[in-house]
């Protein structure tokens, strides 16, 4: 049978063969060649496209199909959020991509360390879960159909949904027995030790947007073409010119004399009552926890120096001067007046924090001179006049003096001349302009009710009285002199600025577009960054940051990037070789980069301890850290070019 079988394909193929210079066998060839061209190879091709890594953590992989799905979730979930609809622009802008990324690579790495630590979450402690959700109760129970409904309006597949509380399920098993006060396993402590003591080599540049010449010359047709496509941005708001009439009240009581001997009867009576009570000088400590409270009070009654507390638990620490008891809760004053100078206190719980008080200095109570307590009771009697009915009756007059006046058409500085008010002019004020009231109204609250009444008031109106919310002794009145329309001014009038502006456009899209280069090199980022710009190097750890060790270079990095938390992010996300940047100002970009990372083969038993307590107090970001130390024990591949071609080619699909 076998023999039948095989001379008869034979014999196909040689009709095949014979017949393959006919029309009608090209024709067929050639149809099935097209069709595989249109499904069957497409999709081949299409396929090992998508099953490409965009990066590769440890042995894991994630494909582009993988990324493409997280990123246009990511990027419907920000469009779902927006009050408006984002273009295209402003959705590149985002850098939802690297939102994205960083996102995924967190996920593997943190997959691949609850293998490590053990951890396992089976099918059946899901499902406990699910069915336990109050959103998926009906009637005391799991409801299917409820949950079903949830689960489409929610945007999110089932299987999505389940891998999430998988997640959730694994870092309860990882960081609950954390944040109840064990200690980290073993593999953590070790890793995040070596985290927080590696040495990175960090480049900083600042490049600023006037000194990059994108261009050698730029037409009067292209600024006058910027100035068209923006001529909102150069609309001058409405302003106005405006008299604010200053009606103080404390004038009316310049014929309110105080009665000297009143003064001396009160200071006879009562001089025993202005004694300076006692004052002292504390050290304050807070602690997150009872337990590192306890053991900075035991280091601190056994001698220990303030540094030695700083450098072990890591406490807020704060100097509290000329405090008296009055001035702390009754219970805690009581006992830190009683405590000899340079002790401790005990352990107080105030509030969600935990504070030790140590007495660096005693004002022993003393009483105040004849001269000093007569003055006081002068300002109090003069305070008790200015309460008092006959001179409520006094404002009331004046108030109703100058509401007559406006109410005649008086001119404002006819009405200041015979009441003796102050009148202030200002020319050309805005809408924002409150903080040029300061000098008539210090207080920010009383300003804006000033600039409210300014743009509620019609032009050769008066307002009404505005009080003032700082004092009852003073308030207001606003006449809008002139009313100047908002507007936009003409090309000509503007030229110069447009220019400026255009120039910096420009300048900004070539710096940009070069710098988003330099990032898309991977591990030759720094050789580009150090080629093209200025850079000024710092060699630090996150240990460093955290103890204020090697404080040379910290100084000096802190005036590059002020944001400590930043630097320490950029530790933990940056890769040798690898260059980010923001816009620090509206003319200034950063470009950061990471020279190299030197990590310790051993860490020292007292960083491991260091870093374990301060883990122990921010327990937030416990997450955080693991997932840093795991991912700088891993090998991480990135596959920026794929991921740039593969996000742009999704970009665009949508915006057909």
């Amino acid at each position: 049978m076998c023999r039948v079988y095989f001379v008869f394909t034979v014999m196909i193929l040689k009709s095949f063969r014979n017949a393959s210079h006919s029309f009608a066998i090209k024709v067929l060839f050639s149809a099935i060649i097209l069709s595989f061209c249109l499904w069957g190879v497409g999709d081949i091709i299409r396929n090992y496209s998508a099953s490409k890594a965009i990066f590769t953590v440890g042995k894991e992989r994630v494909t582009v199909s993988q990324f493409l799905h997280e990123y246009s979730q990511e990027k419907q979930r920000i469009k779902n959020m927006s009050a408006k609809p984002l273009t295209a622009l402003e959705i590149m802008k985002l850098n939802i991509k690297d939102i994205v990324l960083d996102k995924l690579i967190s996920a593997s790495v943190l997959e691949q360390a609850y293998k490590k630590l053990g951890i396992i979450v089976p099918r059946q402690s899901i499902i406990d879960v699910v069915h336990s959700l109050p959103q998926f109760q009906n009637n005391g129970g799991f409801d299917s159909r409820v949950y079903e409904t949830v689960i489409r309006r929610s945007g999110m597949s089932e299987s999505d949904f389940l891998n999430s509380v998988k997640s959730s399920v694994e870092r309860t098993q990882l960081f609950h027995p954390i944040m109840a006060g064990y200690k980290f396993p073993q593999i953590v402590r070790e890793l995040i030790a070596k985290d927080f003591e590696a040495e990175h080599t960090i480049l900083v540049a600042r490049v600023n947007l006037n000194s990059v010449n994108a261009r050698k010359s730029i037409t009067d047709e292209e600024t006058k073409q910027y100035y068209a496509e923006n001529k909102e941005k150069y609309r001058i708001p409405e302003t106005r010119d405006i008299s604010i009439l200053t009606i103080d009240y404390s004038n009316l009581a310049s014929d309110m004399a105080v009665d000297e001997n009143e003064v001396e009867k009160r200071y006879q009576e009562d001089k025993d009552l202005y004694i300076q009570a006692e004052t002292r000088e504390f050290k304050r400590f807070a602690f997150e926890t009872r337990n590192a409270a306890q053991k900075a009070w035991e280091l601190l009654n056994k001698g220990k120096e303030i540094k030695s507390i700083m450098k072990k638990l890591l406490p807020e620490i704060d100097t509290i001067k000329m405090a008296t008891r009055k001035d702390f809760p009754e219970a805690v004053g009581k006992k830190l007046f009683t405590i000899r100078l340079g002790k401790t206190s005990d352990v107080f719980s105030i509030g969600n924090k935990f504070y030790i008080y140590k007495v660096m200095k005693i004002n022993q109570p003393k009483q105040r001179t004849k001269a000093e307590i007569k003055a006081e009771i002068r300002a109090d009697m003069q305070n008790e006049m200015l309460n008092s009915p006959e001179f409520g009756a006094r404002m009331k007059e004046l108030k109703n003096k100058i509401e007559d006046g406006f109410g005649a058409g008086k001119a404002i500085e006819d009405i200041a001349r015979e009441t003796g008010m102050r009148v202030t002019q200002i020319t050309s004020m805005p809408r924002d302009g409150y903080a040029r009231l300061g000098a008539i109204a210090p207080d920010e609250d009383t300003a804006k009710d000033l600039v409210e009444a300014i743009f509620e008031t019609d032009e050769k109106q008066a307002s009404q009285i505005v009080a003032s919310r700082e004092t009852d002794l003073k308030s207001f009145v606003v006449v809008v002199n002139k009313i100047n329309s908002a507007c936009i001014p003409g090309y000509e009038a503007i030229k110069a600025k447009v220019t400026h502006d255009y120039k910096m456009e420009v300048a900004n899209k070539a710096l940009s577009d070069e710098m988003r280069e330099m990032t898309s090199k991977g591990k030759g980022g720094v050789v580009e960054l150090k080629r093209k710009y200025k850079t000024n190097e710092y060699k630090v750890s996150k240990y460093d940051l955290l103890t204020k060790k090697n404080a040379t270079d910290i100084a000096r990095i802190a005036k590059e990037i002020p944001n400590t938390s930043l630097i320490v992010n950029l530790m933990s996300t940056l890769r040798p070789g690898e260059v980010t940047y923001a816009k620090a100002s509206d003319t200034e970009y950063v470009i950061i980069g990471n020279g190299g990372t030197e990590t310790k083969a051993q860490t020292s038993p007292e960083v491991a301890g260091i870093v374990a307590r301060y883990c122990a107090n921010i327990v937030d970001e416990v997450l955080e850290q693991t997932v840093s130390a795991f991912r700088g024990s891993m090998k991480v591949k990135i596959d920026k070019k794929l991921i740039s071609e593969v996000t742009k080619e999704n970009d665009e699909q949508d915006a057909e």
